[in-house]
């Protein structure tokens, strides 16, 4: 039993020596009454004790947790982003559902109705969609042209897309109907519109216009 407190204290003991550890310095003072510290033994010179507490080493943070702290961040980065995205109703204006649209040269203007207003600092984008297939790349505005269109029947839409290119708001499906006039009817619209000519002189009734006398 004596065997183990003895053990027990030695145990005590070693760890004090492991947190503390003393270091002997020596105070003096010299002839002009300066106080000099020194870790020799000078002649006259005081015995200080200085305890030293041993330095901090850091534990190591694996790697995984680094990894793990940066896909939360980024996870937050994104919900934030989808926090701040304002939920858009889209509506085609220009041409309207079931509208005939009489252009010739095949080129329709679209108009696109955006509320609220586009967010193009969050990288948002509108693409159309023109008889179920894209029409070009996204671009961050609301007004097209599409060019030499076919006559007949369309089907158009429009969406908003985001940074990864994922759709968050969408429109109606519209239909358009594009017609053009045959080189006929432009003919005929021609003669119906252009101005007469002047063929004569108006008459006055019981006046004849005689050649002039030599």
């Amino acid at each position: 039993m004596l065997g183990a407190m003895k053990s027990a204290i030695s145990l005590i003991f070693l760890m004090c020596s492991c947190v503390y550890a003393e270091t002997a310095i020596y105070r003096s003072v010299d002839e002009t009454g300066a106080v000099l510290f020194s870790d020799q033994q000078l002649p006259g010179a005081e015995r200080v004790i200085v305890e030293v507490i041993p330095g901090y080493s850091p534990v190591p943070v694996p790697r995984d947790l680094f990894d793990a702290t940066d896909e939360t961040s980024d996870q937050f980065d994104d919900q934030l982003i989808t926090d701040l995205s304002p939920d858009y109703i889209l509506s085609i204006v220009n041409p309207v559902d079931d509208e005939s649209v009489w252009i010739n040269d095949g080129n329709v203007e679209v108009n696109v109705l955006i509320q609220p207003e586009l967010q193009q600092q969050l990288g948002h984008m509108v693409q159309l969609t023109l008889n179920g297939r894209l029409v070009g790349a996204p671009v961050p505005t609301n007004n097209f042209v599409l060019q030499h269109l076919d006559r007949g029947s369309h089907e158009l839409m429009a969406t908003v897309i985001d940074e990864q290119g994922d759709v968050i708001a969408s429109s109606e499906t519209i239909v358009f109907h594009l017609h053009r006039a045959t080189v006929q009817q432009q003919q005929q619209n021609q003669q119906q519109f252009a101005p007469q000519g002047i063929t004569g002189f108006p008459t006055v009734p019981g006046f004849n216009a005689q050649p002039a006398a030599p």
